[in-house]
C-alpha cells in the first residue's frame, strides 16, 4: 500500500465553492484495501451574488454591500474509493469520493446589529450530498495533503434567501495528520 496514505488521518479543510467559502474538519479511516470511510463537517458562509465591499468617503470606513447572512452546516460521511491503490510507485494517490447527510441552515437577518441577527436566527434542516475527484499526497510520513474537486448538491427544500438551491462547483484544500503514523 505504498507510504500509508490509507490510514486513518484527521484534520481540516478550507474550500472555495460557487456560493461563498468553507472551513471545515475531516476524519477518515480504511474499511478495505482500496475504500476509506470519510466523515466531514464544515460552516459554509454563503456570499450574495453581487456583494462587494464599499468604502465610505465620509467616515473612512468600508462596509459590505447586498450582503448575505446565511451559513450552511453540512455533516456528511460517505467514502473514498483509491482505485490505483498499491499501483502507482509514489506518494500520492487518486480518489473518487461520495459523501451525503444532513445540512443545518442558519438565515440570519440582513442589516441588522450582531445581537439581533442571533435573537432572530431562523433554523432550517435540508439534506446534501457531495461527489468529486482528487489527489491524495504524502507530505511527510505524518501528514497528508489533498485536493479535491467536485459538485456540492445542496438543494434547500424552500427558499432561503431568494435562492431554492446552494449546489454548485467547489475545491477543497484539506490538510491532515495521521493518526497512526
Amino acid at each position: 500500500m505504498g507510504y500509508g496514505l490509507y490510514d486513518a488521518s484527521y484534520g481540516f479543510s478550507l474550500e472555495s465553492e460557487s456560493h461563498g467559502s468553507a472551513l471545515g474538519g475531516f476524519y477518515s479511516f480504511a474499511v478495505k484495501n482500496k475504500i476509506q470511510f470519510f466523515v466531514q463537517g464544515r460552516v459554509v458562509d454563503i456570499a450574495g451574488d453581487a456583494e462587494f465591499p464599499v468604502y465610505d468617503w465620509y467616515t473612512g470606513t468600508f462596509y459590505k454591500a447586498n450582503t448575505k447572512n446565511l451559513f450552511l452546516l453540512p455533516v456528511f460521511g460517505g467514502v473514498k474509493y483509491h482505485a490505483f491503490a498499491g499501483q502507482i510507485a509514489n506518494n500520492f494517490s487518486p480518489f473518487v469520493m461520495f459523501i451525503a447527510g444532513p445540512t443545518i441552515i442558519l438565515d440570519l437577518p440582513e442589516r441588522v446589529g450582531f445581537v439581533e441577527q442571533w435573537k432572530h436566527l431562523h433554523t432550517m434542516f435540508s439534506g446534501g450530498a457531495f461527489s468529486g475527484v482528487g489527489l491524495d499526497f504524502l507530505v511527510r510520513r505524518t501528514s497528508i495533503f489533498s485536493i479535491v474537486i467536485g459538485y456540492d448538491f445542496l438543494p434547500m427544500g424552500r427558499t432561503v434567501d431568494e435562492e431554492r438551491d446552494y449546489s454548485g462547483m467547489i475545491i477543497k484544500f484539506m490538510i491532515g495528520k495521521k493518526r497512526n503514523p
